[in-house]
């Protein structure tokens, strides 16, 4: 348990550092380079949603892998098929919205989306690892 709990804790505060730096970045580019570009979805929430997703998606692989399962492709693509839908669902303002920046929110949330996928990738390619 003690094992656990300390991976999840190493893995938390990744994804934390991941989400303050990509935020502070793509925070800085839309300020600097797009300045008048008004959003439909804050950038906070992008991350924060982000964030929250994917340390979910984390902690029930890590935790399927404490049980000795064989089964651990299977959950993670469950929780990336449930991560889709989700995602779907946070943009549902922004795919009904008649505003004319609807691409510019749409890249703003899919940049972020495959980078936090790409991390999610990388941790469970590590427990796998790590399990074997």
């Amino acid at each position: 348990m003690v094992t656990f709990l300390k991976t999840q804790l190493q893995v938390i505060v990744k994804a934390v550092l991941l989400t303050a730096i990509l935020f502070f970045i793509h925070y800085s580019v839309m300020t600097n380079v797009f300045p008048k570009e008004t959003l439909i979805l804050p950038l906070y929430k992008i991350y924060l949603f982000h964030l929250i997703v994917t340390t979910i998606v984390i902690v029930a692989v890590n935790y399927k892998s404490l049980q000795k399962e064989s089964n651990l492709f299977n959950v993670f693509m469950l929780f990336t098929f449930v991560k889709m839908i989700l995602a779907l669902v946070f943009l549902l303002p922004v795919f009904l919205s008649t505003a004319k920046n609807r691409n510019t929110d749409a890249i703003n949330f899919f940049i972020p989306y495959f980078i936090y996928l790409a991390f999610e990738v990388f941790i469970i390619t590590k427990l796998l690892q790590r399990q074997k």
